[in-house]
């Protein structure tokens, strides 16, 4: 899907909103243009373009705040799952 899609900067396998009650259908995905974080993949291309030489230079308030710029993202979406595929321990 990441590959076939233009319009889409990353897939994500986290979901911050995924509370017991409110998610459910493991076979649902959803479309953002907010960055969500954790688990997440992006095109190889893509990095070697746009994120890697420029990782240094704009990282200052940490990666994920980071990633949520326009002019990191350039306006693309992410896939999120409706129940994550991943754990997250704090």
């Amino acid at each position: 899907l990441l590959e076939a899609d233009p319009s889409l900067f990353c897939v994500s396998a986290w979901n911050d909103n995924a509370r017991p009650g409110l998610a459910s259908d493991p076979l649902r995905f959803q479309r953002t243009d907010y960055f969500p974080g954790l688990g997440w993949m992006i095109r190889k291309e893509y990095w070697e373009e746009r994120l890697g030489p420029n990782w240094s230079l704009w990282t200052t308030n940490g990666w994920d705040y980071w990633m949520r710029f326009t002019e990191v993202n350039q306006g693309l979406d992410c896939i999120y799952p409706e129940l994550p595929r991943v754990n997250h321990i704090s």
